[in-house]
């Protein structure tokens, strides 16, 4: 089912239904199965506490010197939003992964009466990860009357060149494509590609994209191009906020590069909360404003599962 412009155009919230810990729990998420916002979270987090703490703009460097550059006001957003908030922007989406495993019918069924309009569900993570439990929650939100999208974890992981990045964007276009023609999705269905991978020091911190010696943009161009090939011509590009930009000497996902502002999918949640009467991000073509809301009402098993 396509996701209709008017679906994806709006400020979209891609709000996760966690288990349990909070997004950034390492021992919740295994080496090969990461949910769509995971390091985005920590980086935004990161970089608004750098911001705290430091004055000195000549500090920053450039994302291409391994360093998110993007100005992230440093206000911290709530810990959790919920469902039943008027003032918020609009719950357009959620996506969902082998993390949402609890899922049932009833959950999907309740989050279709809240608003959400459509449910992006992770299909694939570099060339040798598929979601388990992809087909069932498919034909659950179909059931439940959501549009569906997908996405793919991207990480080019182990290229060291723009060449070699771009052969695995291929690899891994392939991998998501041929994925999708398994589960029987049709050609029309929105492709998302997820770029956030990221280098971190020995300490753990986030200190720029991985791999470093490739343009995401570039990449993300050629993955576009190779599901075209494979039949799906419906791409988008989710990233954070502050990997985007127009300058690819200094941004590692210039929107240009990838068909424009509105391809892409943007990801910001620090500065407070966020409110229909002031919307971040309007010149994308989507916005996730918060990676926690609790939907209140509905099932018991949404709220039991954060």
């Amino acid at each position: 089912m396509k996701l209709k412009k008017s679906h994806i155009i709006p400020l979209i919230l891609l709000s996760w239904l966690l288990i349990a810990k909070p997004v950034c729990a390492e021992d919740n998420v295994s080496q090969d199965d990461h949910p769509m916002g995971y390091y985005i979270k920590q980086e935004q987090e990161q970089q608004a506490s750098d911001e705290s703490t430091s004055t000195d703009a000549a500090e920053v460097p450039s994302i291409r010197a391994r360093s998110f550059a993007a100005a992230i006001p440093a206000a911290n957003a709530p810990d959790i939003l919920y469902s039943d908030n008027t003032s918020l922007p609009r719950k357009d989406a959620v996506d969902i992964s082998s993390h949402q495993s609890w899922m049932v019918q009833a959950d999907f069924n309740a989050i279709k009466a809240a608003g959400v309009k459509t449910v992006i569900i992770k299909l694939t993570e570099g060339t040798g990860y598929i979601n388990p439990y992809a087909s069932s929650q498919i034909q659950m939100a179909k059931s439940a009357g959501l549009n569906i999208a997908v996405y793919h974890y991207a990480t080019l992981q182990g290229a060291n060149s723009q060449d070699a990045g771009n052969s695995l964007a291929v690899q891994e276009a392939n991998y998501f494509a041929n994925t999708a023609k398994k589960l029987g999705l049709s050609t029309n269905i929105v492709m998302i590609m997820d770029c956030e991978q990221p280098y971190k020091d020995s300490s753990g911190k986030i200190i720029g994209p991985n791999p470093a010696n490739v343009d995401w943009a570039t990449a993300a161009a050629k993955f576009a191009s190779q599901l075209k090939s494979q039949g799906y011509s419906n791409t988008i590009f989710y990233t954070s906020s502050s990997w985007l930009g127009t300058n690819t000497a200094t941004c590692q996902m210039n929107y240009n590069t990838l068909g424009g502002a509105k391809k892409v999918w943007a990801a910001q949640y620090l500065y407070g909360t966020p409110s229909s009467n002031n919307l971040k991000n309007t010149q994308y073509g989507a916005w996730q404003y918060t990676s926690q809301m609790r939907f209140k009402g509905g099932t018991s098993n949404l709220l039991n599962n954060n």
